[in-house]
């Protein structure tokens, strides 16, 4: 099994966790690209490297992983899309 580097760990939870706060007072279609890599202190080239746009950082491992509690809402979100 391969092992995911470090380094590519750290950036999608720092996005996800960015995305997390961002959503306290923002509705995640309201969220730029800009905003979002400016929360989490990663440039916009970072934030493509790993992901096409927001909504797949919502639908992610690793925001599942960060935010167990909202995997159930993620899930029933997608299923009304």
């Amino acid at each position: 099994m391969k092992k995911e580097d470090r380094r590519v760990k750290k950036t999608e939870k720092a996005l996800a966790e960015a995305l997390s706060k961002l959503l306290v007072d923002k509705k995640i279609q309201n969220i730029t690209i800009r905003e979002l890599t400016e929360t989490a202190d990663l440039h916009r080239s970072t934030f493509y490297t790993h992901y096409t746009d927001i909504w797949k950082i919502a639908f992610s491992k690793t925001w599942m992983k960060s935010f167990p509690t909202i995997r159930h809402i993620a899930t029933r979100i997608y299923t009304l899309i």
